[in-house]
């Protein structure tokens, strides 16, 4: 249930004087909550850690404008990899003109970890050779240490975690993303913003997505999808960015979850190997979030993945996990696996060692050399059989 609160308590300021977003400041108090530090800001929301002094708990407070239906889209959601949101308050002014200068305050589950962007800065400064799952687990203990918190002892997921390479540390991740689509999928949800800044770790390393509130409006004057998007067009499959398009006549309604799977495989593309898998740098800074900017990425993303970024592929990544990414960012999206569910199914094989090699054996393999001579093989296989049939009944006859 929605709270009213007088917005005076969100600054230090007299009756009905209305503080916009960006006024409100670590250190104040709003209501139930002391703000204690800041964890992100977009274009329109901040996100501090607060105390709830009713409860004496840390929790993840996220101040908005009044619009959209984040809260009762979260509401629906109860999984272990998806953030838990608690509850919302409205902060309201007396001189606001029927409520339309509101703010909204969500609180939810504070995760120490830090995200998948903070993660992405350990992958880019640590060589590839030295990438292991340990590197998840050091980047989740950093940002715990800035916060001031203890990382948990005798944890078997953390245990886990330090045994995995670091492409089967990209798959671990990876699945448990795929399982958070699937089930918000079934509930009719779609994440339409999947980013590294989106996604949160637990103390153990394990990942939850947040953030389900993406609705660009054309309506709104002087906004481009950029600006609303807060550089995330770059994580976008290519049906959203043609959404975005005015001139191409796709709308939001035209997505299904095969788009946040595509933004999935770019996070999980530039965990796996520091870099992003399309070059969108030139686009972006020509056009800053115009029609030439959308119609430059599309363009790019026909193509396929950059050669460039093939190259950038870790050699001991396994060849299942290569295939399994490339299939999430294929421009086609009825080439793309159909739903989380199967995704986290090949992800699984990802981590099996023994069966991503029978499935998709190494380029080195007896069994892919044997691959550049099918006919040969064809007629080994039948041939030699045979042959060997055709000796034991011509000797047994004569016996």
């Amino acid at each position: 249930t929605a709270t009213a609160t007088s917005a005076a308590t969100v600054a230090h300021s007299g009756p009905g004087e209305f503080e916009p977003l960006d006024r409100i400041e670590v250190g104040q108090r709003i209501g139930d909550f002391e703000l204690l530090t800041g964890l992100g800001a977009g274009a329109f929301a901040r996100v501090f850690l607060a105390r709830q002094t009713s409860m004496q708990r840390l929790v993840a407070v996220k101040i908005s404008a009044d619009r959209g239906t984040e809260p009762q889209t979260l509401a629906q959601l109860d999984h272990d990899y998806i953030v838990r949101v608690f509850d919302q308050r409205l902060l309201d002014t007396d001189s606001a003109p029927s409520g339309s200068r509101r703010l909204r305050l969500l609180y939810m589950q504070f995760l120490p970890g830090g995200t998948l962007l903070g993660l992405l800065r350990w992958v880019r400064e640590t060589p590839p050779a030295q990438r292991s799952g340990k590197l998840l687990l050091d980047a989740v203990d950093a940002a715990m240490a800035e916060k001031g918190e203890i990382r948990p002892t005798d944890s078997s997921v953390r245990s886990e975690i330090a045994a995995l390479s670091w492409p089967e540390t990209v798959a671990w991740l990876g699945r448990r993303l795929a399982e958070a689509l699937d089930y918000a999928a079934a509930h009719g949800v779609l994440h339409r913003d999947v980013k590294p800044a989106n996604v949160l770790l637990t103390a153990e390393g394990v990942p939850k997505l947040a953030d389900f509130n993406i609705s660009f409006s054309r309506t709104v004057a002087g906004t481009s999808p950029v600006a609303y998007f807060g550089g995330s067009l770059s994580y976008m499959s290519p049906e959203q960015l043609e959404a975005c398009h005015p001139g191409l006549g796709r709308t939001a309604a035209d997505l299904d979850t095969r788009s946040d799977i595509f933004s999935l495989g770019v996070v999980l593309w530039e965990l796996l190997t520091g870099a992003k898998p399309f070059d969108d740098s030139t686009a972006e800074a020509e056009g800053r979030g115009d029609e030439t900017t959308l119609e430059a990425m599309l363009e790019r993303r026909t193509l396929g993945v950059d050669p460039a970024a093939l190259e950038r592929v870790p050699a001991n990544c396994p060849t299942a996990l290569r295939r399994v990414l490339l299939t999430c960012l294929d421009p086609d999206r009825s080439r793309r696996w159909a739903d989380g569910g199967v995704l986290a199914k090949q992800f699984d094989l990802c981590l099996d060692a023994r069966a991503r090699d029978l499935v998709d054996p190494p380029p080195k393999s007896w069994r892919m050399q044997w691959r550049k001579w099918p006919l040969l093989v064809m007629i080994l296989a039948i041939g030699v059989p045979n042959a060997l049939a055709s000796w034991y009944n011509i000797a047994h006859n004569q016996n």
